[in-house]
């Protein structure tokens, strides 16, 4: 299933540059961020991919390690690690581990030709009030719910847009298949909902959403709340 944002991942990967900055991937939870980058690295033969809340005892390791060589050398004897070229190493809910974000810096000056992509779902955690933020060695992307035309494009559907008696089935199949899978859907307007609301009841949309509103709904708010938790 291809994500919108699949392509600057695979271009970060795939762009050749000794000493790249580390890419840090965040989004909320159950967004696919482990999934959209093991998509992307599917196409590079290199890599580690090492998850840190389903592997406690290696995140005890690294929070023992004395420095960022130590760090590297407990990577070389359990994963075989080198740094190759072309080697990418995936670190999944890095800010599980508090030592991690302290060799940052180093991951981007000591090691010339591994691409390294940390990701999780609190990444703000990743560094401690002591520690300095290695401004200028990380690159960022931010992972959001699938947008509508991804949905389209997992579907299909791509061409299935509002206007037109075809299009308009398309779409009212489209959401009728998001609701059965109990999606709970909410229209975000700029501003004039009514307006909005009376495009959709005249379309025969309204029934699918379950709010239209001119802010986040409570709902909704505290429902991504608890999955980011």
């Amino acid at each position: 299933m291809q994500r919108i944002i699949s392509s600057h991942l695979s271009d970060f990967i795939k762009k050749e540059k000794n000493h790249s900055n580390v890419l840090i991937i965040n989004g909320a939870r159950q967004v696919g961020k482990t999934y959209l980058v093991e998509s992307v690295l599917k196409q590079n033969k290199k890599s580690i991919h090492i998850n840190l809340e389903k592997d406690p005892a290696i995140k005890m390791s690294i929070e023992k390690t004395v420095d960022f060589k130590d760090f590297t050398r407990l990577l070389e004897i359990k994963f075989n690690f080198k740094d190759n070229t072309n080697m990418v190493l995936f670190m999944d809910e890095a800010q599980e581990c508090h030592r991690l974000g302290s060799f940052v810096r180093d991951m981007k000056e000591t090691w010339s030709n591994t691409k390294t992509i940390l990701t999780g779902s609190s990444m703000h955690r990743l560094f401690s009030e002591e520690q300095r933020i290695p401004v200028g060695r990380m690159d960022f992307l931010t992972v959001y719910p699938f947008s509508f035309r991804e949905f389209q494009r997992a579907t299909n559907n791509e061409n299935a847009v509002f206007g037109g008696p075809v299009r308009l089935t398309m779409l009212k199949e489209m959401l009728a298949e998001l609701a059965k899978h109990g999606a709970k859907m909410f229209i975000i307007t700029m501003g004039n909902s009514r307006l909005v609301e009376h495009a959709l009841i005249r379309c025969g949309l309204l029934k699918y959403f379950d709010g239209i509103s001119e802010d986040i709904p409570k709902q909704l708010a505290v429902q991504v709340l608890m999955n980011t938790r």
